[in-house]
């Protein structure tokens, strides 16, 4: 990627917060412009609903990466300057099991019923766009009251370690959530016929004492030379 201008005389700290579901990205990329820029990141990763609870009590930011609609409502706040509005890029929900279960079958709409179905707990976010997604697709199968005594509700990092030690069977969660997790396997992909994705948007603060850098931050994350490091994540760049 190329270089900036960055030099120990004018780097910046730069306050970040960011959705959940872009930490595996966002953290090897901001490490990449670190080292580019010279500047600093400061990252606090949570759910989009816990982060705007933060940012409606006055919680400041110089960058947030969050859902588009969030971005936008900001913006018209006053809150993020709308010549800052980026997309990033898309999620896709995904299965998982401890490493070393047996994997069911997923590979249809009536396999990830059955299997919805025949499992004794699942584990889902529970205010995260991931969770929303998932319980949006139990809808459309039909099946949210059978499968609503085997649901395991967590918060921001909780479900997939809930399956890595056992306390629940499986988990439906943003695909990058499995990538970053060592103790779980991937079983795949929700069937596209009940695929949810999760949207992602970058903004400046619109008071950032930081400007610049935020700025050059969100170009860096958007750039064509970040798209690899977004897909090793299981985030589709936009």
């Amino acid at each position: 990627m190329a270089q900036s201008n960055g030099s120990p005389c004018n780097a910046a700290e730069i306050k970040v917060l960011g959705s959940a579901g872009v930490r595996g990205p966002l953290n090897d990329l901001g490490r990449q412009f670190e080292a580019a820029s010279g500047h600093k990141l400061n990252t606090e990763y949570e759910v989009t609903a816990v982060l705007k609870r933060k940012i409606d009590v006055g919680e400041m930011f110089d960058v947030a990466i969050l859902n588009p609609e969030l971005i936008d409502e900001l913006i018209r706040l006053g809150k993020i300057a709308a010549d800052s509005r980026a997309d990033v890029g898309r999620t896709g929900l995904a299965v998982a099991v401890r490493k070393g279960a047996p994997k069911p079958d997923i590979s249809s709409v009536e396999a990830f019923k059955r299997t919805m179905l025949n499992a004794s707990s699942v584990a889902h976010s529970k205010e995260g766009l991931s969770g929303v997604g998932f319980l949006a697709a139990l809808a459309r199968l039909g099946i949210v009251e059978q499968m609503r005594p085997k649901l395991k509700a967590y918060d921001t990092d909780g479900s997939v370690p809930a399956v890595a030690s056992g306390e629940a069977e499986l988990v439906v969660i943003a695909i990058g959530s499995v990538l970053a997790a060592p103790a779980v396997e991937l079983v795949g992909m929700l069937p596209a016929e009940v695929q949810t994705f999760v949207y992602f948007t970058a903004g400046a603060g619109a008071i950032t004492k930081e400007p610049q850098a935020a700025r050059s931050l969100i170009q860096f994350v958007t750039s064509p030379a970040a798209a690899p490091v977004m897909r090793a994540k299981g985030l589709e760049p936009h």
